[in-house]
């Protein structure tokens, strides 16, 4: 992993934590010294370990990324035939996606239709007062259900307008944010900059919440006696996925995280409405990503 870190010093912590568990996954597949065993071994050995394609093309990404760092003239020719077999993984993925093979297996046995999300919610909401991890998924499920962005919520800071208004933007590009826009628990909006899948920050995104919205976070910011200041959702991106994950199986018996609902909601929204680009265009934009890609990935066909 240290040699990663030297080659590449602007990776994000959380990147570099999932390379360290695919690099030991690969140890475990094929020893310490994995870099010296046979290529072609290599790529047998992935393609029969029974993980997922998905997983397959990650072990591929990160021995290309290690071999890149040691030195990439020496192990060009590994480097060559590993990124043959990540773009082979990719094509069958688009491939997939574009027949309309949308959801994964795994997607397939827990994906529920909208309505049964909205009752999931409820019945969230219902029992937020018996433990603070409830309301904690409950405020960031109400969010997602409106916007599905992706784990954005996770670390988010409440900040009066004033302050946010000081900051820099090299600070505001440090995290997310809560804005109450004016005084008294009055019109709160999210300033998003922090994105899960990129070392770079998004632009800068304001999302005014509606009104009914702004009622369950009020009540949340209350209950919880946070202030300006505060870490309103402290968890990180992962810890909030496991808490998402784990409050659908306690309540549906379903593994339901922040990309599944991404896919449920964006398919109502726009599957039977594809003339709506420029609402599409505005949504994309609020979400993280461009048209292409909630076309491709997360409206279902």
């Amino acid at each position: 992993m240290e040699v990663i870190k030297q080659a590449r010093p602007d990776l994000k912590p959380s990147t570099l934590k999932n390379y360290k568990t695919q690099l030991r996954k690969m140890e475990k597949l094929f020893g310490v010294e994995f870099v010296d065993k046979d290529t072609q071994e290599i790529v047998e050995g992935i393609h029969t370990s029974g993980l997922s394609p998905n997983y397959q093309r990650n072990l591929f990404a990160v021995t290309i990324v290690l071999l890149m760092s040691l030195d990439k003239d020496k192990y060009a020719e590994e480097i060559k035939v590993f990124r043959a077999e990540m773009d082979r993984l990719n094509k069958k993925y688009v491939d997939e996606n574009q027949k309309g093979e949308l959801v994964s297996k795994n997607q397939k046995e827990n994906i529920v239709s909208y309505e049964e999300l909205r009752t999931y919610i409820d019945m969230v909401g219902a029992d937020i007062g018996k433990e603070e991890m409830l309301h904690i998924a409950y405020v960031v499920l109400e969010s997602l259900f409106r916007t599905p962005v992706r784990l954005d919520h996770a670390g988010l800071i409440f900040i009066g307008k004033r302050a946010f208004k000081h900051l820099t933007l090299e600070e505001r590009n440090k995290h997310n944010y809560l804005v109450e826009t004016r005084g008294n628990r009055g019109k709160f909006t999210f300033a998003f900059y922090q994105d899960a899948t990129t070392n770079k920050t998004r632009p800068e995104e304001f999302q005014d919440l509606p009104k009914d919205l702004e009622k369950i976070w009020k009540k949340y910011l209350r209950v919880m006696k946070y202030q300006h200041g505060d870490v309103v959702i402290p968890l990180t991106r992962n810890h909030l996925s496991q808490v998402l994950r784990q409050t659908s199986e306690r309540y549906i018996d379903k593994h339901i995280g922040s990309t599944l609902i991404r896919k449920i909601v964006l398919s109502e929204k726009y599957l039977d409405t594809k003339e709506m680009k420029e609402k599409q265009a505005d949504f994309a934009k609020k979400v993280g990503h461009s048209v292409a890609v909630e076309d491709l990935v997360y409206v279902k066909k």
